[in-house]
């Protein structure tokens, strides 16, 4: 399988994603300082924000100490800043005086043209990208302009529940509902269990979501009796071309997939260092390596947090996700529920991988955030 950090952060495509990423950035504190006019005041008002300064510190300090106080990650730590916090407070910044229908509605059709993407991406695989072989998907083969199937099964999973949002709010239900079981279905073609697992979640929450509070629900109930008919009568026909087809999946079943040995070493590099970890950039072996600018992940927030920033970091995260978490669900009603559902959908997921520590579903999730805290009853 290619490297897709060496694809993407090397050579010149480096060079552009860096000149790009120092151009939006520079944007944004031209936006803050001079357009939106940003004072300390502002500042104190962010949500969250000693909980914020708090899990800041653990990630500058991960692997200091009794770790590894490398300076990459020194480096990894300040981008986990940015895209834990400084994003989002942005974001929060920017939706000052901007009206509720307007965030709301432009969220949802930005997700859905993200979604349709994805989707046709999917399509395109499976049609001309021969990842089917005598009727059997190949995982291998799942693999994405910028990523591979696990990347892609959690950003499909996580658009779900806004996909749902759009419908209960815009007059082309069918068509956002079209695309939400659409994005579902190509979340499965990805063939990751953790896809498989908490795509279905996100899909049976935000339809039971919708089913309450649409207007008219009922054609989707209709939908759902029919679909569940059919597949009763049509399903033993075809049980041996699907179980060919996903038989990836079927063989792996529950096997861990080398989990358990990655998280008992990261538990044993905890153990040897429990203030402050290890560092993000410490946890290498001979045959798990960092890939350029990413370091070693270990695939589950908790042991990652434990083995990369030791006691302070995993309490620190504990202590933050709960306060925000607690804070929103005070205010959101049921339109914001969804946004919620697609938050917790990234947040579970990483419990069996390392989304959190990663900008681009972190992006999504601050940019929900702020939407939420913007839109929702004080």
């Amino acid at each position: 399988m290619p490297s897709f950090s060496d694809y993407y952060f090397t050579s010149w495509r480096g060079v552009l994603l860096a000149s790009f990423a120092l151009s939006l950035f520079a944007s944004l504190v031209y936006s803050l300082v001079f357009k939106l006019k940003i004072r300390w005041r502002d500042i104190k008002s962010l949500p969250n924000i000693k909980s914020a300064c708090i899990l800041s510190a653990a990630f500058l300090l991960n692997g200091a100490f009794s770790g590894e106080w490398l300076w990459q990650s020194l480096a990894y730590g300040a981008l986990q800043i940015v895209s834990f916090f400084l994003i989002g407070y942005i974001f929060l910044i920017a939706f000052r005086g901007l009206g509720r229908e307007h965030l709301l509605d432009y969220f949802t059709c930005l997700c859905a043209a993200i979604a349709l993407v994805l989707v046709l991406e999917t399509v395109n695989l499976y049609l001309f990208g021969g990842v089917v072989s005598g009727g059997e998907a190949q995982k291998g083969l799942v693999l994405y302009g910028w990523g591979i199937w696990t990347t892609a099964g959690m950003d499909m999973a996580v658009l779900i529940p806004v996909l749902f949002l759009g419908a209960l709010r815009s007059r082309r239900q069918a068509l956002y509902l079209l695309l939400a079981h659409a994005t579902y279905i190509s979340s499965l073609l990805t063939l990751s269990r953790n896809a498989l697992t908490f795509a279905t979640l996100a899909l049976a929450v935000s339809a039971a979501l919708y089913i309450r509070y649409a207007d008219n629900a009922r054609p989707l109930l209709r939908v759902y009796i029919g679909v569940g008919i059919l597949v009763i009568f049509a399903l033993p026909l075809y049980v041996d071309d699907l179980s060919l087809l996903f038989s990836d999946l079927l063989n792996r079943g529950f096997s861990d997939n080398g989990r358990f040995a990655l998280w008992k070493y990261g538990l044993d590099s905890f153990l040897d260092a429990p203030l402050f970890g290890k560092g993000f950039f410490a946890l290498e072996t001979d045959t798990f390596r960092a890939e350029n600018f990413f370091p070693p992940m270990l695939h589950n927030t908790a042991v990652q947090l434990l083995a990369s920033m030791g006691l302070f970091g995993f309490f620190a995260y504990s202590f933050y996700r709960v306060n925000m978490l607690r804070s929103l669900i005070k205010r959101i009603d049921y339109e914001g529920a969804f946004l919620l559902v697609s938050m917790l959908t990234l947040l579970f997921m990483s419990l069996f991988d390392n989304f959190v520590f990663h900008v681009q579903p972190m992006f999504l999730f601050s940019a929900e955030y702020a939407i939420l805290w913007s839109v929702s009853k004080n």
